[in-house]
């Protein structure tokens, strides 16, 4: 009996202290672990479901932008700046830097009247505003003289003038509207000369907010009946860029709808600077555009770039409209001021300068 006490003594020892620090620690490891992988996978997941909720909501907005234009009869029109400033035209800024200011995107719809020689414009204005990062809707109308014959086919007069106005980037887009002019000659191919019964018929509405970029392509238009969008939103602390195509089921033109937006007074407007990098390199090549500040327009055709040191950056000599800045692949380092000029519609001269380092 002694015997076996004994031998139950020895076998109810249990752990020892070493064994329980040694457990402890694997136990500790593996929950570690697990719990690892448990924040990495919710992380992944929360990451993932944001991502997928900015996407679906950016598709509502391009959805809502696809409806206005993809019946678009007329024109599409893409440019800086939104209301009475709008600027310098835009062909494709996708995947481009960031922009420097607001844009607007116009699509005018043509419908004939009755009496076969004037037509109703519908113009669907979508404006991007970069300081509240929304996106605005709006409507405007107008009855000018018909860009078109009968058979729906496109006059040659007015063919020509909207390949002129489409060529020389076009005038701002008044706050007021339109201008109705009654005592104006008919002169039959001036549209701008013709228009009445201009009128707001939908006021700016929020179409969408926390957009924090907003580019387009509209260099496909004629050729391929294509729009391209590009949206910019965050999440979290994520920018999310996301790429959308709207295929068009009609030929139309790029091309402002100046028959009635060009006819603002110009009271106070001014001309600025656009997208103008802090610091080039040498050789390197930058394209400037400008936009309009105030309410008014310009003749855009006296735009003229300029740059005070020549030798070290230029504007093309030859074009002194084309805002593309080139430093010298030799220039020394320093300072480059270039500036931008115009001629308001009433005649006064307009400008706007920025500051350039250079650096080698």
């Amino acid at each position: 009996m002694k015997k076996r006490d004994n031998r139950l003594k020895k076998n109810s020892g249990g752990f020892t202290l070493i064994e329980l620090i040694v457990t402890v620690a694997i136990i500790a490891i593996f929950s570690g672990v697990i719990l690892s992988f448990i924040g990495i996978g919710s992380n992944t997941y929360r990451s993932t479901s944001s991502n997928a909720k900015v996407q679906m909501e950016t598709q509502e907005v391009v959805d809502r932008m696809e409806d206005l234009i993809i019946d678009a009869n007329r024109s599409v029109y893409y440019a800086n700046g939104t209301g009475a400033a709008m600027g310098s035209a835009i062909s494709d800024d996708i995947d481009g830097a960031d922009s420097t200011g607001n844009k607007t995107f116009i699509v005018c719809n043509e419908y004939k009247n009755s009496d076969g020689k004037t037509s109703r414009y519908i113009c669907d204005v979508i404006d991007w505003s970069k300081k509240e990062q929304k996106v605005y809707y709006s409507q405007r109308e107008y009855d000018a003289a018909s860009s078109k014959d009968d058979s729906g086919v496109q006059n040659a007069d007015s063919e020509e003038e909207e390949s002129e106005n489409t060529e020389s980037g076009l005038a701002a887009l008044s706050d007021e509207g339109f201008s109705d002019d009654s005592a104006a000659e008919d002169s039959g191919s001036d549209i701008s000369a013709t228009v009445r019964n201009q009128k707001q018929t939908i006021n700016p509405s929020v179409l969408a907010t926390g957009i924090v970029d907003f580019h387009a392509d509209v260099s496909k238009v004629v050729s391929d009946k294509i729009v391209r969008f590009q949206l910019s939103t965050i999440s979290g602390t994520k920018e999310i860029k996301t790429l959308h195509s709207v295929s068009l089921r009609n030929p139309i033109k790029v091309l402002a709808p100046d028959d009635a937006f060009k006819k603002a007074d110009a009271t106070d407007v001014g001309i600025k600077i656009l997208n103008a990098p802090q610091t080039m390199r040498s050789g390197e090549s930058v394209m400037l555009t400008w936009g309009l500040t105030g309410n008014g327009s310009i003749d855009q055709s006296s735009v003229a770039w300029s740059s005070d040191i020549m030798t070290r950056g230029w504007f093309s000599p030859q074009d002194p409209t084309n805002g593309k800045l080139t430093i010298d692949p030799n220039a020394t380092p320093g300072q480059l001021t270039v500036t931008v000029t115009a001629m308001t519609t009433d005649g006064k001269m307009i400008s706007d300068s920025v500051v350039i380092n250079v650096v080698v």
